[in-house]
């Protein structure tokens, strides 16, 4: 696609992708967090806990994101022709390949 269309394509996914990746990211942070300081939220926790927190945050925010980055490179990447928008693609890419797609 062409022109100001192919710009903005696999806008929704991209947009589905990064908030849910933050939701992910900041959720699983504050409960990592959260365990570490043992319920007191005002424990200071040494910096490499908070790289603990981080890496397990960041780590899990790409393992749950990855369904919705495979459909934002497929409706961005050169096929993307096939797909009507970013739930067809969802669709197709289930169909064809079930949920290792």
């Amino acid at each position: 696609m062409l022109g100001i269309g192919g710009v903005y394509k696999g806008l929704t996914a991209t947009i589905l992708k990064q908030g849910s990746n933050q939701g992910i990211r900041f959720l699983v942070y504050n409960q990592v967090k959260l365990q570490l300081q043992g319920g007191d939220h005002q424990k200071v926790l040494p910096w490499y806990s908070s790289l603990f927190c981080g890496a397990i945050a960041g780590a899990t925010s790409v393992i749950g994101n990855n369904p919705l980055d495979v459909i934002k490179s497929r409706m961005q990447g050169l096929e993307a022709h096939k797909y009507k928008n970013s739930l067809d693609c969802g669709i197709k890419i289930f169909q064809e390949s079930g949920l290792t797609g």
